[in-house]
This record gives C-alpha cells, sequence and structure tokens, in this order.
C-alpha cells in the first residue's frame, strides 16, 4: 500500500597606494551590485481556483498577464491553506516541510524560507496580510523586517502590527493594499537603497466571503453549468466522497455553489483594485521595471464540481490549478502564455533566482525563470479526520492518477482520468475496482508516486 507520509598581496604587487585604489572601487562596486538585484514583490489570495476567476480582475490581467507571463498549468501541490503557504516560503513539498494540516503552523523552519535567505543576502523583507494559519497573531513573524500580519477577517481583523496588536475597521484588502504600499513608498524614501522583497497575501476570496460594499451587487455572471457542475453519478468516486455528498449535499443543487462564487468574485474586484495600487505605487517611485512580480494562490475551490458541494482538498484540477501570473520588465517577454506545469513549490526558487540568491538546493521546486520541464507533478493531502481520506496524485498534461488511503470505513481507492478526453473528470477508468492489467500502465504510476512522495530536492518533479 501507497503510505505519504587576498588584500596582502594586492600590496606587494601595487603598493600601498595602489591597493587603496583597488579597495576603493571595490567597495564602490558592492552597492552598485546590490542595487541591480531585482525587487520582489508577491501577491497570494486565498481559496482561488484557476477556472473562472481572472475575469473580475482586468487591472491584474492587464499588468501581470498582458504585459508579463500567464502559467495555464500551475498547482497546489497541497490544496489546503497553510501546507500550501508554507511550500510557498520553503519551495518544498509538504512531506519535506512536514506541515500537512492547518493546525501545524510551527512545524516549517523558518530558516529554510526564502524571506530568511533573501534577508540574509540583504533584502528588505516585508509581509502584509495572511502570514499562515492558526499561528498566533500577537507572535512576530520571523526574517520579515516589516510586518502587518492579520487572520485574514473581512472586516474587523485583529493585526500585528510591527509588534504592535490593534483591532482595524477597515475592510481588510483595503487596509492591506494601504500597507502594502506604504511599506513600497517608505523603501523609496530610504537614503541608502537597498532591495527589496514583499509578500501581500490577502484573505480573499476565502469563505465566507464578505464583498466590499461598493460590489456587493456587481454582475458577476451566472455559475458555469459545466458537466462537472451537472454530475449526478458519482458511483465511480471515492466512496468516502459518496458518503460525505450523501450527508452534506443530500439533494444536490447550483444555489450554494453559485451564492459562494458570486461573493468570492465580488470579493475579487476589491484585490483587484489592491493589485492596481500596487502598480501605481512602483510606477510612482519608479520602481516598476525592477521589480518582478508573482501573483497566485494557495489552492482553488470546487463549485459544486462532482457531487454540489464547495470544497477544496481533493485532487480535481478545481480544488488543485490555481492562477499564476509573473511580470519581469527586461526580462520575461510580456503576453505570453507558458504551457509548462507549474506550480506553488516553485516560487521560492524563482525570487531566488531572480536574486541570485543560494538557497535553491535544498528546494524541492524549480525556477520558473529556466526552461525546466516537468513530465510529471506530484499533490498531496495528509486527510481530515474520518471525514476525507489522505492521498498522493500524479498530475500531467495528458492525465491523473489519485490514490487514496483507507479512512473510516472506507478501504483504499484509486483513480485514473484521461485528461485529454475527459476535461470534466467524469469517467474513472479504474472505476469501483482495479482490473489487473489496465491500460494506464497502473504498475508504473504505482510505482512512481511511490518513490515520488519520498523525494527531496533534484529527485522530486
Amino acid at each position: 500500500m501507497i503510505r505519504f507520509q587576498s588584500s596582502h598581496r594586492l600590496r606587494l604587487v601595487l603598493g600601498a597606494a595602489g591597493a587603496v585604489l583597488i579597495l576603493a572601487a571595490l567597495s564602490a562596486a558592492a552597492p552598485a551590485a546590490e542595487a541591480a538585484k531585482p525587487n520582489l514583490l508577491v501577491v497570494v489570495t486565498d481559496d482561488q481556483r484557476a477556472e473562472g476567476t481572472l475575469g473580475v480582475m482586468p487591472k491584474t490581467v492587464d499588468w501581470l498577464g498582458d504585459r508579463g507571463k500567464t502559467f495555464s498549468d500551475a498547482y497546489a501541490t497541497t490544496p489546503l491553506c497553510c501546507p500550501s503557504r508554507v511550500s510557498i516560503f520553503t519551495g518544498q513539498y509538504a512531506h519535506n516541510h512536514g506541515v500537512f494540516f492547518n493546525q501545524d503552523p510551527n512545524k516549517m523552519d523558518p530558516e529554510q524560507s526564502v524571506q530568511a535567505r533573501l534577508q540574509d543576502a540583504g533584502y528588505v523583507t516585508g509581509i502584509v496580510g495572511k502570514y499562515l494559519l492558526n499561528e498566533p497573531i500577537a507572535e512576530n513573524p520571523p526574517h520579515w523586517d516589516q510586518f502587518a500580519i492579520t487572520a485574514g477577517q473581512y472586516l474587523g481583523a485583529r493585526w500585528n502590527l510591527n509588534g504592535r496588536l490593534a483591532k482595524v475597521p477597515d475592510y481588510s484588502t483595503t487596509f492591506t493594499a494601504e500597507r502594502a504600499t506604504r511599506f513600497i513608498r517608505d523603501r523609496d524614501k530610504q537614503e541608502a537603497k537597498k532591495p527589496w522583497f514583499l509578500y501581500v497575501a490577502t484573505g480573499a476570496p476565502h469563505g465566507p466571503a464578505r464583498p466590499e460594499a461598493r460590489y456587493r451587487k456587481a454582475d458577476v455572471g451566472p455559475l458555469p453549468k459545466t458537466p462537472a457542475v451537472k454530475e449526478r453519478d458519482l458511483s465511480d468516486k471515492p466512496p468516502f466522497w459518496q458518503d460525505l455528498i450523501e450527508k452534506f449535499s443530500p439533494q444536490p443543487g447550483f444555489g450554494k455553489a453559485a451564492a459562494v462564487r458570486e461573493a468570492q468574485l465580488r470579493t475579487l474586484m476589491s484585490v483587484d483594485d489592491l493589485v492596481g495600487d500596487l502598480e501605481q505605487e512602483l510606477r510612482r517611485s519608479g520602481e516598476l521595471e525592477k521589480t518582478l512580480v508573482i501573483f497566485s494562490s494557495d489552492n482553488g475551490l470546487l463549485w459544486g464540481e462532482h457531487g454540489g458541494v464547495t470544497i477544496k482538498d481533493m485532487p480535481w484540477l478545481e480544488s488543485s490549478k490555481i492562477p499564476m501570473l509573473l511580470s519581469w520588465p527586461g526580462e520575461v517577454e510580456p503576453g505570453g502564455v507558458d504551457h509548462r506545469l507549474v506550480a506553488n513549490i516553485d516560487i521560492a526558487p524563482t525570487l531566488l533566482d531572480a536574486a541570485k540568491v543560494e538557497g535553491r538546493a535544498t528546494m524541492d521546486g524549480r525556477s520558473m525563470l529556466g526552461g525546466h520541464r516537468r513530465e510529471d507533478l506530484l499533490l498531496e493531502y495528509g486527510g481530515l479526520g474520518d471525514r476525507i481520506a489522505a492521498w498522493g496524485s500524479l498530475t500531467s498534461k495528458p492525465s491523473q492518477y489519485t490514490a487514496y488511503e483507507p479512512v473510516g470505513p472506507f478501504e483504499a481507492f484509486e483513480e485514473y482520468y484521461d485528461l485529454r478526453g475527459d476535461p470534466f473528470q467524469l469517467e474513472n477508468l479504474l472505476g469501483n475496482a482495479t482490473p489487473a492489467d489496465d491500460p494506464s500502465n497502473l504498475a508504473a504510476l504505482r510505482a512512481r508516486l511511490t518513490r515520488y512522495l519520498t523525494c527531496a530536492g533534484s529527485s522530486c518533479p
């Protein structure tokens, strides 16, 4: 069963005067080299799926998509808030950083984080918004020079503002935008400018999503009635999933999923304003052309696909695929779509690559700035009590294979989908039983998944 878990020589040759000149030149070159490093800006939303969300974010798409690069096949390697955020910070799969559950944030080693490495390399680091999850707000997050962190509520949230606790009545996305733009403005005022890394994480569009007043009734169109939303025969889905649907959605319909979608999209309109504010501040300060920007999310969310519920936690595409946009003027050609398989574990290696900072060797991900291509990608999940099984999944462009562990009264289960012929994942080709000889080459898939679940660094996909 698959288990988851030298100055002296200068003086001799040139004399004292020559040595002084050389040393002066070297000391003058150091700040110039440091100044040449790009600023780094990462914006991460909460529960924003890839499919059907960027349409309400024209400022984001214009700046980071049309004038940057869009990755069409980006994934959260663990579709759950805290594990995914730790993967963003460390560039590691959950089985290496050790955080499988939202209750485990202190299992992350902050010394292995991208913020630690960039801070050590001379970057000024800043974070605004949601840090991890279930981390006490009163605790100052390590390796951040400036911070304003919150748990993610939409109104009346408690914040830790550089060590001062305060309740902020403002709408959280608007306040996040104010603090983030202030960070950029304050860096611009510094006489000795250093490159900076700013991580901005919104609570939106996590539910229960609460739109800003001006967007409360914005038209976002109807819920698309895709074949996956309309799927009612779940006999080829995991037994625990069938049980969950029976308990929580005995008469599945479109109403709840449509309401969740509407609220999420309306909160993303405020996130779009935040992104627009960041671009304006970068332009005003003259830093726009010197800044690499990545926009992504921690995981996706089902909008009623495969049974009518709104949930993440599953390997299916709506839950695991995330938006991924990247802009770096002069370095990344604008307007392109990159069809490589990328993931949240690639964000940290990309930042270190751009900054020319060591540390990528301990990371499982790869820089998105290079030409690295994956054949497939590992997804993994630690389970949710006796309701959702732990699973490991191999996702590629043509297919997705998933092995579920036993959970509660339910036995182990396997899925295989032909994503080219069945993009909505309606027909599990392994069905209710595993055939001995399947065209999906099941033995090879099982062996590869087993190997990936213990991979580290360069041995990872």
